[in-house]
């Protein structure tokens, strides 16, 4: 493999989802919901729900600044 495929497939694996700020706060309310769900859970939920395919990482993101912001919350 070369330097730009590398390069490529390592952007790809980054790539951020673009969720709208209502698609955060119902993956936030989900989470809250089922305080037990896994990142994993929650992302799978995401994706079937919104039709745009994330990651677990992508996921915590999401929730971690949600918690910095409103200053409240749990952290899964």
């Amino acid at each position: 493999m070369d330097k730009t495929s590398r390069a490529e497939s390592k952007a790809a694996r980054h790539q951020e989802v673009n969720a709208t700020e209502s698609e955060c706060f119902q993956l936030y309310s989900q989470a809250e919901a089922n305080p037990k769900a896994t990142q994993q859970q929650l992302a799978q939920w995401f994706n079937d729900k919104f039709k745009k395919q994330t990651n677990q990482s992508t996921i915590s993101r999401i929730i971690y600044f949600l918690l910095s912001w409103c200053g409240f919350g749990r952290l899964i």
